[in-house]
């Protein structure tokens, strides 16, 4: 799978969209910000690396999330997603290789949107792209075609689903 989460993202995102300057600037401007996050937020090489188990997830601030994936991409940790509800920003686990998901665990997805202001449609696509970035190739192309449209509703999608769409299943 993908080693760097933060290199490519600006030039991903630009070629997926074919857009100019602000999508660019946006996309570089989030992976410097993660990954400044992330190295600041790296743990101790004395620090346990138990399996991570999300249960309930409801998602939560993306550059956040995005500064969590880039720790947990450089320890290795394993992530389970057996069961339970994992949510927006928390489906960025998805594209870990250190993930897997068990059959009834359920995943909900939904576009870009913020809570104190409407966004562009520049920030929604280069927000959008930075998303599906994270996710395995077929999840990838289901949510960009699909997923991000949701608004209001979320989309809910069970592990069966997302071990369909390439994610490990858990043992």
């Amino acid at each position: 799978m993908r080693k760097d989460h933060f290199g490519g993202l600006a030039a991903r995102a630009m070629a997926c969209t074919g857009a100019g300057s602000l999508v660019s600037k946006l996309g570089n401007l989030l992976a410097a910000i993660a990954l400044l996050v992330s190295l600041v937020a790296l743990p101790t090489a004395s620090s346990a690396q138990g399996v991570l188990r999300i249960t309930n997830d409801r998602g939560g601030v993306l550059s956040q999330r995005m500064a969590e994936i880039g720790r947990l991409q450089v320890t290795g940790q394993p992530i389970e997603i057996r069961n339970g509800y994992c949510a927006s920003a928390c489906t960025m686990y998805l594209g870990l290789p250190n993930t897997c998901v068990g059959r009834n665990a359920t995943f909900a997805f939904h576009g870009p949107a913020r809570t104190d202001r409407r966004i562009t449609r520049q920030e929604w696509e280069a927000w959008s792209q930075t998303m599906a970035y994270y996710y395995p190739p077929q999840l990838r192309d289901w949510f960009l075609r699909t997923g991000r449209y949701a608004s209001t509703n979320l989309i809910n999608l069970s592990g069966r689903d997302m071990i369909r769409m390439g994610v490990r299943e858990c043992a």
